[in-house]
């Protein structure tokens, strides 16, 4: 693959299509198996940061160095 094609976001989309159209029944459910729990793990992991940052800015610097 180019170097190019790697940089490119719009490249990328376009093989991981390609890729995705190329597997069989079985691969296929896996692969979305997969896609699902990093999508799960991901979001919780967004909304945990967002939850901190919440809780840090209602709190000093002292109160921080506490926990």
């Amino acid at each position: 693959m180019s170097p190019f094609k790697e940089e490119n976001e719009a490249f990328r989309r376009i093989l991981d299509a390609a890729n995705v159209n190329a597997m069989t029944s079985h691969e296929r459910d896996v692969y979305d198996e997969v896609l699902k729990r990093y999508r799960d793990w991901r979001c919780k992991t967004e909304y945990a940061i967002e939850q901190a940052e919440e809780i840090g800015l209602g709190m000093t610097s002292e109160e921080i160095e506490q926990l």
